[in-house]
């Protein structure tokens, strides 16, 4: 899941309040909604990325699904990019705003809002946020990898079956804590820095993480 963010991602940092006449916070707004839908992956356990509009296309490579505040002004070349992630199969959602605008600030006809074939998210609530990726794990049969507690993530690497193979898990927080991670699979898991062995029981990988470490497990 790539989320594309063409305010840049530190809009509340830089106090981007102006809404250029339009009747709300274009950067705010957009930064929210982001921020919402980040809440709702990681609570879910969905591996995500956060983009800026900058980046090549070759970051959309792969993508199934493509998340795009949109609250403002939107390039031409970027909605270019957008259609052909959709077009390669993407599933694409954007908002707050359903229309957009283009460089000038004009509204952008609806035919070319219409040939995106995007989703409209029109809130930047949290709850929003969550009912459309519950919809799109129901829809693209997402992968998810659910953690506990919350200052635990995880990245896993699976392979061409999409088999886990190899898991990062992070303990963010400043206590040590027994890490829970939702990976599917029983299996025999070796600590790639100790060597220590566990093992995986009822899809459920449970280590210990002291605060602030990482541990990175391959699948023996």
């Amino acid at each position: 899941v790539a989320r594309m963010l063409p305010f840049g991602d530190d809009a509340r940092e830089r106090c981007l309040e102006d809404d250029l006449g339009l009747g709300h916070r274009l950067a705010i707004d957009a930064d929210t909604f982001a921020q919402s839908f980040e809440q709702a992956l990681d609570a879910r356990g969905v591996p995500h990325a956060r983009l800026p509009a900058e980046v090549g296309p070759a970051a959309l490579e792969g993508a199934s699904w493509v998340i795009c505040p949109n609250s403002g002004p939107v390039k031409s070349a970027f909605r270019d990019r957008l259609a052909a992630a959709r077009e390669a199969g993407a599933r694409l959602t954007m908002g707050p705003l359903a229309r957009g605008l283009d460089e000038r600030l004009r509204p952008v006809a609806d035919e070319v809002v219409a040939a995106l074939g995007a989703e409209i998210v029109d809130k930047i609530d949290p709850a929003s946020a969550d009912a459309a990726v519950a919809r799109a794990i129901e829809k693209l049969d997402l992968p998810s990898y659910a953690c506990d507690p919350d200052t635990v993530h995880a990245a896993v690497h699976v392979d061409d079956t999409q088999t886990p193979r190899v898991v990062f898990i992070i303990n963010g927080g400043a206590n040590d804590v027994s890490a829970r991670v939702a990976i599917g699979v029983d299996a025999q898991w070796e600590d790639a820095m100790d060597d220590s062995r566990t093992r995986s029981e009822a899809g459920v990988l449970e280590v210990h993480l002291r605060a602030r470490s990482a541990r990175m497990l391959i699948r023996s």
